[in-house]
Parts: structure tokens; sequence; C-alpha cells
């Protein structure tokens, strides 16, 4: 019997039909549990009979689940409900590659596009040892952010020996996909490989040469290999040259034809040897082809309009490629920058520049998880040069051959380091200190434009020095990479404020002009380089998911596109002549967990960029923050819940969770850089019954404030209002006497401080004085009955304040450089650690009378190299699990030659 809306499988009840296939019926359900849509895809009570499909769908569950990824929705579930089978997954709202095809073919430049996030999703599935077999439009979802999705893992084969003999393919079979033993037809006629077609064993090129046939038939709108049988197909496949793309050559995307036939060869050893080969072959025509009108700095493609259909998505996308995979592969025809790589030793580069000969290179780097030292190198000779300016950050290169460099840099907020400013003549001599607190500096020899920030976290740019032409109060107003222009007339920066990045101009008046602006990056983390180039363009570097573009800008004109290319690439520094330092950074967040006396850590990471943001009070769960950006504050903000001893991660919904609440049973949500649309459905019925707009309360320019607490369990959110003149910026947590909320906050323009409100909302009143309510990463202040705060205001002083009112105690024994993470069992003594970026990571238990410590855990990387910090760490009251984020970094510098 089919389900029907109003029944339930497992937990779930269905809603509506979406659509079937040979594997099983989809169906749009609602998960009580967290109180969201899903869809459901349920397998025939008839198929369920026979074991070899019951194996094949329980395999397409277990594939999809193994394949975590940015663009992998994934499975959240996957069980039995009497005699059915089942897996749940997300709801997807788009277009089917094969839906859009119905119109025709594509321009050119979109079908590229989508290829190579294809071949980037696919080529993920590769390197974990999955080939999927079945590429073809049917399986290709575009959703309505214009994003990528493969589906269909049901025909998936692992490439592990020791599982059995890999399935094989033959002619003959009357169904145009079918799974069997081997030696009989796995795949779609049209879309086969040759291989496949003559029974012989698919590897990942098989996947390849699907995906050849896929581009041909976007760019053309048919298939390349078709006959009016399938065995005239195969004979097509097996035999014929494919035929020429008619009008494509040399139009917007050159080379594009030789690419596309390098993919159907007939041979596998002729085709491009793995995906991400593909990937940049595809991109490096791309990158030099003219963009389109929709397609601008900070936007995504444009919706591809369609009939909406609904439906689950089995899906793997982007891979983020090293640069070594990036800069080979480029056809010879095509005319390309030149990249010379100057640095091998394996670190991270932070900052480098030109000296004024145009040859000589200054740069900053840290080696295996040291501090960082200044080099000096000629890139004829390879061979770069310590100065002996060690535990130093370079920030310039004057004309007369002086360095800026900060002195003794700490992490600080945003990734970001402050320490004093001084200066040196690079031939050698004696240290000059300029200024303490200093973030970045700006200095030809002349002109200087000079960024601070007090212990309260208030930044301060003064441009020229002794005026300042900015200020701050915190992360929600930022300034970074400030950069003089040749002269020293005007000066360059990113500014961040109301959820958006903007690159600003200033003259020493005052005068501001944007030159570029991009929306919904709060912090500015995806802004990451910026520069003079000639002729006073200023030319950046933008994060673009897992690729990044080189900008060109000027007032009063577009920007003009330099370079694309995969990966997280930074501009370093640019020379009259347009040669470029450019670095290409291997960036991973992620998350190492250990039990007290286990030698080893085990990682429970969900992608590339997870942070812990809490552990349960018995050890068993994790809270995750899954972001591109160190602090969240993104679209692409996930929250997770996983299991300490492992197992894929559970989705909770979009956003930026702050920590856990009440044993774990509640966590807070921050919502910053979402959209309405991105909302789960729980989230936004909790916003409209405290009757708030969702769309006023992310609205980046005057958002309304608020408080979310999203249940682990049952439980609709809990949302409160604040007023209006309220920011609220770091962590909440529900009280124990279920009425009240405890968060961190700023009236207006005043300094943060903690706050006690209602649930139901009203007046919050302030129980810390101004600059009391230091944001405090990864920490948990609160006791568990709810009943004591730890507070600092600078971390040089720390305190135990009582909730419900009395004075703040002194806190002895918290040494320089460490930090309170949270209190231990007894509800008296608390843990404390280093700062973020000293190793070892010790813990010790500590006594707030008398500042006795003890000792209780040591956490060492497995690796050094390029290690930057420990972001976030946690531990069990008890103090037997712990779980700590990592930031790694590696980096190559290059010379670039041939941007235009």
């Amino acid at each position: 019997m089919h389900p029907v809306p109003g029944t339930r499988i497992g937990p779930y009840e269905i809603l509506s039909p979406l659509g079937s296939g040979g594997m099983g019926e989809v169906f749009k359900a609602h998960d009580p549990k967290l109180d969201r849509f899903v869809a459901i895809k349920v397998l025939p009570q008839a198929l369920y009979q026979d074991p070899r499909t019951r194996a094949r769908f329980e395999r397409e569950a277990k594939a999809v689940a193994a394949l975590s990824h940015p663009n992998i929705l994934g499975i959240f579930d996957f069980g039995w409900d009497g005699s059915r089978a089942y897996a749940v997954m997300e709801l997807l709202e788009g277009s089917s590659l094969r839906e859009i095809l119905r119109d025709g073919a594509v321009p050119p430049r979109k079908a590229v596009e989508w290829a190579i996030q294809i071949a980037r999703g696919v080529g993920a599935a590769h390197e974990k040892g999955i080939i999927h077999r079945d590429l073809k439009p049917d399986n290709v979802f575009i959703t309505e952010d214009g994003q990528v999705k493969v589906l269909d893992f049901g025909l998936a084969k692992t490439l592990e020996s020791g599982r059995g003999q890999m399935a094989t393919l033959r002619p003959g079979s009357e169904h145009p996909t079918e799974l069997s033993e081997a030696g009989m037809l796995i795949g779609t006629v049209g879309y086969m490989s040759p291989e496949q077609v003559r029974g012989e064993p698919a590897d990942t090129r098989s996947d390849i040469f699907s995906l050849g046939v896929v581009l041909f038939e976007m760019l053309t709108g048919r298939r390349p290999f078709a006959g009016p049988s399938g065995a005239e197909t195969f004979s097509a496949i097996l035999r014929d040259a494919p035929p020429e793309l008619e009008g494509l050559r040399g139009a917007l995307v050159p080379g594009l034809d030789r690419l596309v036939f390098r993919c159907l060869e007939k041979r596998p050893q002729d085709r491009f040897q793995n995906m991400k080969d593909l990937a940049f072959g595809l991109e490096a025509p791309l990158s030099m082809a003219s963009p389109l009108p929709a397609w601008g700095p900070g936007l995504r493609w444009p919706v591809w309009r369609r009939p909406v259909f609904v439906g689950a998505a089995l899906a793997l996308a982007l891979a983020g490629g090293a640069l070594a995979w990036a800069f080979r592969g480029t056809p010879a025809a095509l005319s390309a920058p030149a990249f010379q790589r100057l640095f091998f030793t394996p670190g991270t580069v932070e900052s480098a520049f030109f000296g004024p000969d145009g040859k000589t290179i200054f740069f900053s780097a840290r080696l295996g998880g040291g501090d960082s030292e200044i080099f000096v190198i000629d890139p004829r000779s390879l061979e770069p040069k310590p100065l002996g300016l060690k535990d130093a950050l370079l920030v310039g290169v004057s004309g007369n051959n002086d360095l800026a460099l900060i002195r003794h840099p700490r992490r600080w907020l945003l990734g970001r380091y402050r320490g004093t400013l001084a200066r040196v003549p690079a031939g050698g001599g004696a240290l000059r200190d300029l200024q303490a607190d200093v973030l970045e500096a700006a200095w030809d020899g002349q002109g200087l434009a000079l960024l601070t920030s007090d212990d309260a976290q208030r930044g301060r740019l003064e441009f020229p020095i002794g005026r300042a032409a900015f200020e701050s109060n915190g992360i929600s107003h930022t300034a970074k990479l400030i950069r003089l222009a040749p002269g020293g007339d005007r000066m360059a920066m990113v500014e961040t404020q109301d959820g958006s990045a903007k690159v600003v101009l200033l003259d020493r008046e005052g005068r501001r002009t944007v030159v570029f602006e991009k929306p919904g990056d709060g912090f500015g983390d995806t802004l990451t380089g910026l520069a003079w180039g000639p002729g006073n363009d200023l030319w950046l570097s933008e994060l673009q998911a897992d690729q990044t573009a080189l900008w060109s800008v000027r007032p009063g004109s577009p920007a003009r596109l330099l370079w694309r290319g995969d990966g997280s690439k930074q501009l370093m520094d640019v020379f009259s002549d347009g040669r470029v330092l450019l670095a290409n950074h291997q960036v991973r967040r992620g998350v190492l967990v250990q039990r007290a006396g286990e030698p080893t850590h085990q990682e429970r990471s969900v992608r590339g960029g997870t942070q812990v943001q809490g552990l349960s009070p018995d050890g068993g769960r994790l809270l995750l923050l899954e972001s591109p950006a160190l602090d969240g504050g993104t679209a692409l903000d996930e929250t997770y819940l996983a299991d300490f001893a492992g197992g894929p991660a559970l989705k909770l919904a979009k956003g930026n969770p702050y920590g856990f609440s009440l044993g774990a049973r509640w966590i807070q949500l921050n919502l910053n850089g979402l959209s309405p649309k991105d909302l789960d459905t729980g989230v936004t019925t909790g916003l409209l019954k405290a009757g708030l707009d969702p769309a006023a309360v992310l609205d980046p320019a005057s958002p309304r404030p608020c408080l979310v607490f999203l249940s682990v369990g049952l439980d609709r959110p809990v949302v409160v209002p604040l007023p209006q003149r309220f920011r609220a910026v770091g962590c909440a947590f529900l009280l124990p006497d279920g009425h009240r909320a405890l968060f961190q906050g700023s009236e207006g323009s005043q300094g943060l401080k903690y706050y006690l409100v209602e649930l139901k909302g009203g007046e919050p009143r302030a129980i810390t004085e101004e600059g009391f309510g230091h944001n405090i990463v990864g920490s948990s202040p609160l006791s568990s009955d709810g009943k004591r705060l730890f507070i600092t205001s600078d971390r040089k002083a720390w305190f135990i304040l009582p909730v419900d009112g009395g004075k703040p105690v002194p806190i002895r024994g918290v040494q320089a450089e460490e930090r309170l993470i949270s209190w231990a069992v007894d509800g008296q003594s608390l843990f404390v650690r280093p700062e973020l970026s000293l190793l070892p990571v010790t813990i010790h238990r500590l006594d707030p009378v008398t500042g006795k410590r003890v000792e209780v855990h040591r956490f060492m990387p497995p690796d050094a190299a390029g290690y930057l910090q420990t972001r976030t760490a946690y531990a069990t009251p008890d103090g037997k699990a712990f779980a700590f984020t990592y930031d790694r970094k590696l980096s190559a510098l290059y010379l670039v030659e041939g941007l235009r």
C-alpha cells in the first residue's frame, strides 16, 4: 500500500507525493522532532522482498552519508517501517537538469560553471573511493540559489578491494538502468562509457566520460551519441566520433570544444585522469571569458527560473582543490598567467611585500607551529633568508627599504593580530618602536595610516596620524586591510558594518568612496587581500565558496575580473608593473576530541570549517558550527549535533550556535548572515509567534534584535524579543528557573554588558558594568545551577558574579595569556586554558579562592606545521572528556605574471 497524506512512516508524517523512480517513491513529510519539512524516499514493498534491491537501497544511503560536504545534503535518517525501508533527506527547491534541457541548450558559460561543480562533487566522491556510474541530467539538480547537486547514488560502487568483484556492464538489457551482478548492465544508455558498454570494470574515468556527455548536451541540447535503438547507441559510443560543437569555438569560453572532446575519448587513458584535472581544464578558459552581466562581484549566478520542483538530493559537490592542481593542465593554446612558487617549507605565510626595486621580496611566515618570522628572497635564487626578526609580523616596506612590522603579535578578534608597531632598515639596524596595540599599519616611509585596538576591543583608524578617520565598537563595525595609495594622498580599506563588507577609499580630508561591496559578509572574511595596482586601480581577492576571484576596481567603473581559480588565494601585494604576490592557503578548521588518559585524538569535523561550540556535561554530545567564516555570520552557517564517540552529525538548523543550556537540552542560535528563506520552519514559526517579522529580524541594515533558543528535543524554539536599541552580539543561556535568559549585549554605542531578560520579553536588566560583558570565545561562563557567572573586562582580571545580585569576587591564579573556559563538577573550581595560539594546550582545574591549580589534560595537535590556534576548548565538568577546535593553514607563496 502506498503511503497517503496523514499517515506515518516511522515518526515522519507524510504530507504529499513528490515523485517516483525505479528505486522508490519520494514524499514530502514533517519531522516532528525538529519541526521541519523533509523528503522521504520509500522503497516499494514489492522491491523490499528482493534482498539485492534492499542492499542497493541501503548502499545508496550509506554512500551519501559518507560524502559529507557543503553541497552534499546527506541523509538525516534511515530505517525500516514494517516491510518498507526509507531514507530521510533534506527538502530542496529547484529543477533537475533534465527539466532545464527540455527548453534546449543552456548558455556556454553557465554550462561550464555547472560542469565544474559536477566535477568537483563527483571528484569528492572519487577521493572517498566511490564512483557514481550513472551521471546524467536526471541526476543533476540545480537549486533555486544556483547550486548544483549530484543526485542518486543508487548505482554507486566503492573502489576498495576486498569487498567483492567490481560490477561490470554488458549490453543487452531491456532497461536503461538496471542493477545486477558482474556481467550485467549498470548505467543509462547514452551516458555510459565505452568500457562500461564493453562489460569492462568501470573506474573514475568512466564518470569523466559521462560528464563529458552531460556537458555536450548542455551546450548543444542533444547527446553526442544517440541512435534509434539501444544497440545503435552502444555502437556510436564505441565507434563514432562526437559531432563538432558548432558555433561555440572561441565564443565566450575559448578552447571549450577541445576539453569536451578530451572527456569523450574512447580510451580511458586518453581522457582527463581525474576530476580535479577536468575541473581546472574547464575553469582556466572560464576565468578568461567575459563575465555575464548578471555575474558580478560578490553575487551568485542568477537563479535558473524554472517551475519549482521540490525533491530530495543525494548530493556531493565542491571540494576545494590545492593550488598544485589549479596551476596545471592549462591547454597550451591558451594565454594564462605564469605562476612561480617562491617558498616550499611547510608553514603559514602571513604577509608578503615587494621591495622598492621590484625584485626583492619580503615576507612573514610561521613555520612548524612557531612564531612568525620575517624572510627575504630574490626570485632568481629560490633561497629565502631569515632576517633575524622573530616573533614579528611584516606590515609594509617603504620606498627607502625600511620595514614596518608588528612585534610580539598575538591573536586578537576575527583572526587578527595585535602588538607593537616598529620599524627597522631592511639591510640591518636597530628596531624603533612606534606605537603599542596596533592591528595594522600602512606606511611608505612618508605617509602613515594606523589601526589600533584597545583592551575593550574598540578600534581606531588614524589617517593622517593624529586624526581619527574611523572608530569601531568591537566586531560589528570593523576595518582591515588598510593600504596607502602611491603618494600617500589616499588610503583604501575593507570596512564591515550591518552585515556587509565594503572596499572604501578615504582621502586626507575624510571623504569616503565605496568602490566594491559584498552583501552578506558581516566580518569581511571573503575579502582576503587588497593592494594598489597599476594605474592607481585597486586589486582585491575575493573568496567565492571554494574559489578565489581577483578583481580590479576603481571609482565609477564596474569591477573587472582579472582571474578566477580554485582554492583559497590571498592577494598580498602588487608591483607597479602588474606583477603579483599571491599566497595559496590550504585552510582547515576542524574538531578533535579526546578522553582523559587516551593517547590519541579523534576527528569529529563535519567538513572543512567546523568549530565545536559546546560539549554536553555527560561528554556524549558535541555542538558544532560549520561555516566558511571564522566566527560565522554567513548564509552558509549550519548547526550540527554530533556524538562524541563518532558517527554522522545531525544537522539541526541553519545559523550559528553559541552554546548549550540546561544540561545540553537547548542551544542558542544566532541568525546573523541569514535571510528569511534560510530559516528552518520551526525558527520561522517561533519568530512569528513572538510577534517578529523574520525579514525585520534579519534586515542587515537595521536588524530587529532577539534571542533564539533551539530545542535539541521536541520542544518548539523559544524566541525572546529585545528592545530595538539592543544589539545581541554574544552568548546567551536559558536559566534553570524557566522564565529568564542571560545574554551578552550592548545598547547603541555602549560597551558590552551581561543582561537578564524575561522569556516573555520586556526590559533587560544589566547585571554588569559597561565593559564587563567581554566576549569570550569558546567559554561556558554560567554555572550549572544558573547562580554564578565568571566575567572579565580585558582578560587581565577575572571575577565571579552572583547572577541575582552581589559584588563581583576576584578570581585568583589566572595567569597572563590564559582564559577561563567552564566550571568543574564541584561547582566551585574552574577550568583554565592558555590563549589561542599557544601550544601545548594545558587544561588546569583552578581553585578561584586560593589560586591553586592541577593539570587535568594536555593537548598537542598531531602535526604543528601550519597550526594557527586552538580556537575553542571544552571540558566536561568531571574533566574526563575534551573537545578542541583547531585552525590550520598551510601556505605557498607565488609570484604571478601576466594578469591583465
